[in-house]
């Protein structure tokens, strides 16, 4: 990955193309341009990339720069989010803010409900801040826990931080909800899915011939079955017949 456009190892123009297993075979696909650098970088790198609801995949990129000013140079590190679709398209290469990105410490996960949730950590101690971003990369809210909490877990699909902390011989537990920018999918726990016909609680007739399910993104169909389960309300037996 990388075209050097001189010998200068300083002046580089950047490429990165992507390419991914064929599902059985796992030959690979031929590898598609989605992104190259308009200026001349030190080098890019990887931090961390993950499954995008479904949807795609994003990926942290650091860019290196190296800045030169009236004979004096420095050396920047930039972040940024690039978003991909599972076919291999380009959707998005926008810039993680500075405030967030300031210090390398920090993970980016996709939220159910829209946007994004950056967790930025600290040396030697469990504090952590976290933020909320539009699927623009905007900030929208944010805030942190203290040293004194001992964990820390996300809750995507309630979209939800807990934080535990210890205090003597005692656990105590802070649950703070995350800002949901829709609430898509909510019903169906699933964000891709927008409507279903029948309905999430109508009642199904058994002849019934057709279900149909709207999807926010583009599927693949399938040829499988769909099982229908009836579901029981005594709560002492089991929740399907």
């Amino acid at each position: 990955m990388g075209s050097s456009a001189t010998n200068d190892p300083n002046i580089q123009y950047w490429k990165i193309y992507v390419s991914f297993l064929r599902e059985e075979t796992y030959s690979s696909t031929t590898p598609s341009l989605i992104y190259q650098t308009t200026t001349k970088l030190n080098s890019i790198a990887f931090k961390s990339c993950f499954y995008n609801n479904n949807a795609g995949y994003i990926c942290i990129v650091s860019l290196n720069n190296t800045i030169t000013n009236k004979n004096q140079s420095r050396t920047e590190v930039n972040y940024y989010q690039l978003e991909l679709l599972t076919t291999g398209s380009f959707v998005q290469f926008g810039m993680v803010p500075k405030e967030i990105s300031n210090t390398g410490n920090f993970d980016l996960y996709s939220l159910i409900y829209g946007g994004f949730l950056v967790r930025k950590y600290y040396t030697n101690t469990m504090a952590m801040n976290f933020y909320i971003l539009d699927n623009n990369g905007n900030y929208k809210s944010g805030g942190s826990f203290g040293p004194e909490f001992v964990n820390i877990n996300l809750f995507r699909k309630n979209s939800t931080l807990l934080g535990v902390k210890e205090t003597g011989n005692k656990l105590e537990f802070l649950l703070k909800p995350l800002l949901r920018l829709n609430n898509q999918g909510a019903e169906y726990d699933n964000p891709v899915i927008e409507s279903t016909k029948p309905v999430v609680n109508e009642v199904i007739d058994s002849s019934i011939n057709f279900i149909t399910i709207k999807y926010a993104i583009q599927v693949r169909l399938s040829t499988a079955n769909i099982s229908i389960f009836q579901l029981n309300g005594d709560v002492y037996k089991s929740n399907l017949l």
